[in-house]
C-alpha cells in the first residue's frame, strides 16, 4: 500500500489504475485496505497530496548528441 500511495501522488494514474498496478483486482477491497492503513480513502489522499501535473510537462527529455 505504500507503493500505491506513492503512485497516487507521483503519477496521474487514477485510483483504479493504481490498485491494478499494485496487484489488487478488487477496487473496493483496495479502497478498504487503503483506508485502514492511511485513515482516508485514496481519492482524498490524492486531493490532499498530489501536485497538479502540467499538461505539457515532459518526463524524459532526449539527450542531445554533442556536435563533432
Amino acid at each position: 500500500l505504500r507503493k500505491a500511495a506513492g503512485l497516487l501522488i507521483n503519477t496521474d494514474l487514477n485510483v483504479n489504475e493504481v490498485a491494478f498496478q499494485v496487484g489488487f483486482n478488487d477496487q473496493k477491497y483496495f479502497r478498504e485496505q487503503f483506508n485502514k492503513v492511511f485513515g482516508i480513502n485514496p481519492s482524498e489522499y490524492i486531493r490532499r497530496h498530489r501536485k497538479p501535473f502540467h499538461k505539457n510537462y515532459i518526463l524524459h527529455e532526449k539527450a542531445s548528441k554533442p556536435k563533432p
